[in-house]
C-alpha cells in the first residue's frame, strides 16, 4: 500500500500449485489421527519466491518500502534448532533462504503442527482437570483447545524429545515470517500469543503454571526461554535483514513491526466501529469484533469463543467464535449438489426462503471447533427438530420459493437419480442449510463473548467468500444487519499493512489513529441488507434451536470419547 493507503501491487504464492513438490493439500499434509502439518521449508521457499517475483516484476518498488509487518495462520508453531539462529544470521544474499536453512538444519521438526490439527485432545482433557475449564478460560481466554500451541508443543515433545531437547526458541506462523525478515528470531505478539493457551491476556505475560504444563520435561522457565518476552502487535522490534537488503533491495532503514496473526490482522482490516462486528469467510469462518474498553476478561462466565489481546490496542480486547468448517465444507455441498459450479449454488440460494422453512443442517466435513465435534459427521433436522437420516428427504416440502415450486414441478427423475436420489428440492435446502446454520451459530453466541448487535450497528464480511453476494445476503438476512464488503477482501494483508504504516509514524514521532486515518479511506464494494422476506423473529428461534443441536453434539462427542478412553 502507497500512504493513501491504495494498493500498489499484489503478488501470490500457491502452496499446492506453485510449490507441489511439498505434497500439500490446501497448504497441509494430512498424516492421521487429526494430525495436520505444514512443511516448515515450504514457508521460507514461498517467502523467497514472493520476494523474488516482487523484485523482479518490480526492481525498483522494495526500496521504496518503509515499513513492513505481516499476518500469519494462528496457532502453527516452528521448532528452532540452536544452528537455526545462526544460520539465519548469517544468509548469504547469492542464495535462496530455503536452501541455506535446508543445509544448516535450521529446524528441529520439518513439520510444523497448524490449526486444523486435532490430535492434542487427550492434552486439553489433562489441563482442563488440572486448573478447570474456567480458570483457563479467565487467564487465557479461551478454553483448552487442540489447535492451540501450548498442547502442541507438549505433543511435539512428546513425539520428538531428542530433536526438541536441541530447540533453542519456538515461533509462531506470524513471528517466523517476521524473523525471516529481520534475520534473527522475532518475539510473539500479545495478541497472536493470545491463541496459544499459554498467556495471562489480563497481565500480559506468560501463565507461569501452563508454561509448566506444556513444556517439555516440565521445565516452564526454558519454555519461557523458547517462548520470549511477548510484544504488542505491530511494535517497531528493528530495521530489515542485510540479506534481505542485499538480496531483493530493501533499503537500510525499512523497519520490522512484529507480525500478528491472521484474525487479529482481519480485525485491524476490517476498520470497525464499536459495536460492529466483521465476518471473515475463509477456509475457517470466524466472527469477531472489539469488546467495549472497560471490559474485563477474566471476568466473563462464558467458557465459549476466544478472547485476545486487541492488535490496535494492546490495553483492550477483541473477540472471537472460530468454525473450521468454512470454504471447504461450502465447496463440498456446491461439488455434491450443485454440479461444482458456483452459479447453480447461488441459484439454489435464490431459490429457497429466508430461513429454509424451519430446515436445519450442520454439515462437518473436518473436525469442528464450534461445537467440538472430531470426526465427519451431517445433522439434519426439520421444522419440527425431528432427525431426518435421509438427505434425498431434507426439505420436507418446505423452503422452496413459490414460483420455484411451480417451475420445478414434475422435476426430471433423471436429474434426481444423478444425484444419489436427491431432489431440487432437498439440495437447494442442503446449499441454503450449509451457509445459514454457520451464521445462526454465530448469532446465538455471540452475547457470551460480549458482544451484541443492535440496528444501528453493522457488520463486514471479509475473505474469498465474501465476494459471494447471495452468501453475504444471507449474512444480512440472518443477523438483520446491514452487512458491507470492502473493496480489498484481504483485510488481515490491510490489518497488517495498517500496523506497518502506524509503526513507521510512531518511529517518525507523529501519534496516529489508525482506524481515523483507516475509516478515511475506506472503499466499500457492496452494502446488503436484510430482505423483505426475512423474519427476525423466525431468525431469533432457529438460531436458539441450532445452539441447542449443537449442544446435543457436544453432549454426544464428550460421551463418545468418555466411551473411548474407558
Amino acid at each position: 500500500l502507497d500512504r493513501q493507503l491504495r494498493e500498489v501491487c499484489q503478488e501470490v504464492v500457491h502452496f499446492d500449485a506453485d510449490l507441489p513438490h511439498y505434497a500439500t493439500h490446501g497448504g497441509v499434509v494430512e498424516e492421521g489421527g487429526g494430525v495436520v502439518t505444514a512443511p516448515t521449508l515450504m514457508w521460507v521457499e514461498a517467502v523467497d519466491r514472493l520476494l523474488g517475483t516482487l523484485h523482479r516484476r518490480h526492481p525498483l518498488l522494495l526500496a521504496r518500502v518503509v515499513a513492513v509487518c505481516g499476518s500469519g495462520q494462528q496457532h502453527g508453531s516452528v521448532y528452532w534448532h540452536r544452528s537455526g539462529e545462526d544460520a539465519l544470521a548469517a544468509l548469504c544474499p547469492d542464495q535462496p533462504m530455503h536452501s541455506q536453512l535446508r543445509t544448516a538444519r535450521a529446524f528441529c521438526v520439518d513439520q510444523s503442527p497448524v490449526w486444523m490439527d486435532s490430535s492434542t485432545g487427550h492434552i486439553c482433557r489433562a489441563f482442563t482437570r488440572r486448573f478447570s475449564r474456567q480458570r483457563i478460560v479467565r487467564t487465557t481466554g479461551s478454553a483448552a483447545y487442540e489447535r492451540f500451541t501450548g498442547p502442541q508443543i507438549s505433543a511435539v515433545a512428546t513425539k520428538y524429545p531428542d530433536a526438541v531437547s536441541l530447540c533453542s526458541r519456538v515461533s509462531l506462523v506470524s513471528s517466523f515470517l517476521c524473523s525471516l525478515l529481520l534475520g534473527r528470531v522475532a518475539p510473539i505478539d500479545l495478541s497472536d500469543g493470545s491463541g496459544m493457551n499459554l498467556l495471562d491476556i489480563t497481565r500480559k505475560t506468560w501463565w507461569p503454571e501452563a508454561l509448566s504444563f506444556f513444556a517439555p520435561n516440565n521445565d516452564g522457565e526454558r519454555l519461557g526461554e523458547m517462548l520470549g518476552t511477548p510484544v504488542p502487535a505491530g511494535t517497531a522490534i528493528g530495521c530489515i535483514s542485510r540479506y534481505m537488503q542485499e538480496r531483493y533491495g530493501f533499503s537500510e532503514g525499512c523497519i520490522v513491526a512484529a507480525h500478528t496473526g491472521d484474525n487479529p490482522a482481519s480485525l485491524a482490516g476490517s476498520l470497525l466501529s464499536q459495536g460492529d462486528i466483521a465476518v471473515s469467510l475463509g477456509t475457517s469462518d470466524t466472527l469477531f469484533g472489539c469488546l467495549p474498553p472497560n471490559a474485563d476478561p477474566s471476568s466473563r462466565q462464558s467458557t465459549g469463543g476466544h478472547i485476545f489481546v486487541d492488535p490496535l490496542h494492546s490495553s483492550g480486547y477483541m473477540a472471537m467464535l472460530c468454525y473450521a468448517n468454512g470454504s471447504r465444507t461450502r465447496e463440498h455441498v456446491r461439488d455434491k449438489y450443485c454440479g461444482g459450479t458456483w452459479a447453480q449454488f447461488n441459484a439454489m440460494l435464490r431459490e429457497t426462503t429466508p430461513g429454509n422453512g424451519g430446515n436445519i443442517g450442520l454439515l462437518y466435513v473436518v473436525p469442528e471447533i464450534i461445537p467440538p465435534v472430531h470426526t465427519p459427521r451431517t445433522l439434519l433436522v426439520d421444522a419440527h427438530n425431528t432427525r431426518v437420516e435421509n438427505e434425498a428427504a431434507f426439505g420436507g416440502g418446505r423452503g422452496l420459493r413459490a414460483e420455484t415450486e411451480r417451475a420445478r414441478a414434475g422435476d426430471a427423475s433423471d436429474e434426481n437419480a444423478s444425484h444419489g436420489g436427491a431432489s431440487h428440492r432437498s439440495r437447494a435446502a442442503m446449499v441454503r442449510a450449509v451457509v445459514e446454520s454457520k451464521f445462526l451459530s454465530m448469532k446465538a453466541l455471540m452475547d457470551s463473548v460480549g458482544l451484541e448487535l443492535s440496528d444501528s450497528n453493522s457488520a463486514i464480511a471479509t475473505g474469498g467468500a465474501s465476494q459471494n453476494d447471495e452468501i453475504v445476503q444471507v449474512l444480512a438476512d440472518v443477523m438483520h444487519v446491514r452487512v458491507s464488503t470492502l473493496s480489498n477482501a484481504n483485510s488481515a494483508a490491510f490489518g497488517a499493512a495498517l500496523l506497518a504504516m502506524r509503526a513507521w509514524r510512531h518511529a517518525r514521532g507523529e501519534a496516529v489513529d489508525v482506524a481515523a486515518i483507516a475509516t478515511a479511506h475506506r472503499v466499500v464494494r457492496r452494502t446488503a441488507r436484510p430482505c423483505a422476506q426475512s423474519d427476525r423473529c423466525c431468525y431469533e428461534e432457529m438460531a436458539q434451536r441450532v445452539h441447542a443441536l449443537e449442544a446435543r453434539l457436544e453432549e454426544e462427542e464428550a460421551a463418545r470419547v468418555c466411551a473411548a478412553s474407558e
